[in-house]
């Protein structure tokens, strides 16, 4: 399965050494190499210009599927802006001048 759960407990003397880290099985290179090279949609025609979603697209689909399985919200639930840093080159990167971190990804949670 692509996606599993992990489950790890929140009073546990040993929380965080079960963690996994990618530095512990791939060095830097190796990682962006992989990560820069990855697609999980095949394009049949490279010659026609897709969007930056199409790669990425058999992902989201899972997780809205996962989503809608694992997670019913109740009658009152609270959603919040929220923006992760990140200064890759991605058409919807937002610009913040007045936060520490002035670029990011826009989500909410």
């Amino acid at each position: 399965d692509l996606f599993h759960y992990h489950h790890s407990s929140h009073t546990s003397q040993q929380r965080g050494k079960d963690v996994f880290h990618f530095s512990d099985v791939f060095s830097k290179n190796e990682f962006l190499n992989i990560f820069w090279n990855l697609h999980f949609n095949h394009n049949p025609n490279p010659n026609v210009t897709v969007s930056e979603r199409f790669f990425i697209a058999p992902i989201l689909k899972h997780v809205k599927q996962m989503s809608k399985l694992f997670y019913t919200p109740g009658n009152k639930i609270a959603i919040d802006e929220s923006t992760i840093s990140f200064k890759g080159k991605v058409s919807f990167r937002v610009y913040n001048p007045m936060k520490p971190k002035k670029f990011g990804l826009k989500v909410f949670v």
